[in-house]
């Protein structure tokens, strides 16, 4: 079967993106490639179809767990077979999955970083076929960007154990410090350098200053139709816009990282599925969204980078038609956005403080590396140790970047138990016949560590064991605790975590550190250009965004709401014919007006002014609005 074939049978398309043959043809030809798309543009299909191609496996080196999983995932549901290998996979999977792949027509395995760093893991990878070796997210191989990962430096072992397999880096990063960064740090050869236009075409920009936004969020969601994100920097905020749009009688749904993943996919469905029309989210929806007919994105509040705003507004009109993103702007939206980063940002002993307190919160002794898996609640946690949420959240997110801790969201319910007696001294409390006594035998028989350290207990594994309902269990250790007899506390957890490297606070966060500083600059800086983008609405935002990405115009996109492409005068008199057709039919309130029609509240204000000032219409005692008789 050919390319088209392929394209066709698998993805069920007909037609190539741009760049997308040409890279794929780089590929086929064995030569290393350094493609740089922008998100949308389907980098995976890239490496996927020529891995179709060809005999034996592609190794696809991935950073997120999240990410893996997820293309795992879609392979699957195309009858593609894929396995993924994280650095907390189990080394009995391992094994068993790695023989699998050979006999099992496997045609892609994803790797951790993390995981191709293991020699024993690497040596039973080169037993392997492998056609070709594809990195993608390369940026994290550059210390210039801010995803910089340690671990990425550790490819070029990949790539000694198969030498003949050409590599493919696939990054949306177009900065030029950072490609030459990629091409040198895996050692590409004579690399084909492949660079998409990251123009949206059909996409709309729009920066819109005002006062209420709820309204306006109302009356694009009304008046927009299709599918639509709303993007809010709070998962509080999901929930209350999402409940609000739908006592509007708008169709929606909220989404965000404190959900569990049975929750999160069956608001996806609801979503992908057109039950629901509006998802309102934080930047935790993301990966693996590729809805192609969202017509409408909404960002509540600006984003703290232009990466962060381009990858979020690009998951609107992925179909090619025409589609419309708002970005709502208070006056105070820009002030709050600084702080909100600055106090996010760790600096050096924010992450030694983090770092030994967690440590210190599961009793791990210098030196030691558990295997085994933790549970914690992170609210209890930062208020435990005094920590500030935000800081200690990006803490543990470098920590997982830089392969030191990994976490997992984790939504079991876990109750922490603990004792200062002895074993011997807590069989002697109760008689073994006893409810409190028999818990007190099935806790010390089924958890080794317990009494001495901090254990956490499933509710449901006690519930098997004791043949009694969760309510009875609990009262029971309400009970045990007011007696002084163990520490309970019921809290869930809401993280799983597992230590990746041995306790050594000298040096467990030395590369992390060593990077610490840069990546605040750069975050900053960042920052920097969003806000930039924010203060000159006289540029049209498509070319100021091409030019943050390398790319110049010399003609604007005549779509977004910058000046030159927006002329006012076109947009009032537009608003003007509506808004007159609108009063002709009777008295009109403001609210009215704003139900039934959609003007942008700077623009109705103002034509309201001129129209009154012109007597074209009048108020009445009650503010509605009507046509003047001549």
């Amino acid at each position: 079967m050919n390319k088209k074939g392929i394209l066709l049978k698998y993805w069920g398309y007909d037609q190539f993106r741009p760049n997308q043959e040409k890279i794929i043809d780089t590929v086929l030809s064995k030569k290393d490639c350094l493609a740089i798309l922008p998100t949308g543009a389907g980098k995976s299909l890239c490496y996927q179809l020529p891995g179709l191609l060809q005999e034996g496996i592609t190794l696809i080196v991935s950073p997120l767990i999240a990410l893996m999983q997820d293309q795992v995932q879609q392979l699957k549901n195309r009858n593609i077979k894929a396995m993924h290998f994280s650095a907390t996979s189990h080394k009995e999977d391992v094994g068993r999955l790695l023989d699998n792949s050979k006999f099992g027509d496997y045609k892609f395995i994803y790797l951790s970083p993390e995981r191709i760093q293991n020699e024993a893991f690497l040596e039973q990878l080169a037993m392997l076929t492998v056609n070709c070796i594809a990195v993608d997210e390369a940026h994290c191989i550059s210390e210039w960007g801010i995803d910089f990962r340690p671990a990425y430096r550790k490819i070029k072992h990949l790539q000694d154990c198969f030498p003949n397999a050409p590599t493919i880096a696939l990054t949306a990063s177009a900065k030029a410090k950072v490609r030459n960064d990629i091409i040198e740090n895996l050692t590409l050869k004579k690399p084909e350098v492949i660079i998409d236009s990251f123009e949206r075409k059909n996409i709309a920009y729009q920066v819109v200053e005002v006062e209420d936004k709820w309204t306006l969020l109302f009356q694009l969601v009304k008046f927009i139709q299709g599918t639509a994100i709303v993007y809010c920097e709070t998962r509080y905020q999901t929930e209350q816009i999402s409940s609000w749009l739908e006592q509007k009688g708008i169709s929606a749904r909220a989404f965000h990282g404190g959900m569990s993943q049975r929750e999160k996919k069956d608001r996806l469905v609801d979503w992908q599925s057109n039950r629901k029309r509006v998802m309102v989210a934080t930047s935790a929806f993301g990966m693996g969204i590729d809805k192609a007919d969202v017509r409408l994105v909404v960002h509540f509040a600006p984003p703290d980078s232009l990466e962060r705003y381009y990858q979020e507004t690009g998951r609107a009109g992925r179909d090619g038609k025409i589609a419309k993103a708002f970005l709502l702007l208070h006056k105070n939206d820009i002030t709050e956005l600084t702080s909100k980063l600055i106090e996010s940002l760790p600096e050096e002993r924010d992450y030694i403080k983090t770092y030994k307190n967690l440590c210190n919160f599961f009793q791990i002794s210098s030196g030691s590396l558990p295997e085994n898996t933790f549970h914690l609640n992170f609210s209890q946690f930062c208020t435990l140790y005094k920590l500030g949420k935000k800081k200690t959240w990006q803490c543990f997110t470098d920590f997982e970047q830089n392969g030191i801790v990994h976490f997992h969201p984790s939504y079991q319910k876990q109750w922490q138990l603990k004792s200062s007696h002895s074993e011997t001294k807590l069989l002697s409390f109760f008689d073994s016949k006893s409810q409190l006594g028999t818990l007190i035998e099935i806790l010390l028989r089924n958890y080794p560590h317990f009494p001495q350290d901090k254990i956490s207990v499933n509710p449901k594994t006690i519930e098997r064991l004791l043949n009694l309902k969760e309510k009875a269990i609990k009262a029971s250790l309400n009970q045990l605790k007011a007696m002084d007899v163990i520490d309970f506390d019921d809290r869930s957890a809401d993280l799983e975590l597992q230590f990746l490297v041995p306790r050594e606070d000298q040096y467990a966060l030395i590369n992390l550190l060593k990077h610490q500083k840069l990546k605040r600059k750069i975050k900053l800086e960042r920052l920097e250009k969003m806000i930039h983008f924010l203060k000159h609405p006289q540029r049209c935002l498509r070319n100021q965004l091409l030019n943050y990405f390398g790319e110049s115009r010399s003609s604007t996109c005549k779509q977004c709401s910058a000046t030159p492409c927006a002329p006012i005068d076109q947009v009032t008199k537009d608003a003007e014919n509506k808004l007159l057709a609108l009063l002709a039919k009777g008295p009109t309130s403001l609210n009215q007006i704003k139900e039934n029609l959609f003007i942008l509240p700077s623009v109705l204000a103002s034509l309201l002014e001129k129209l009154l000032a012109q007597e074209k219409i009048e108020k009445t005692t009650t503010n509605h609005f009507f046509l003047a008789h001549e």
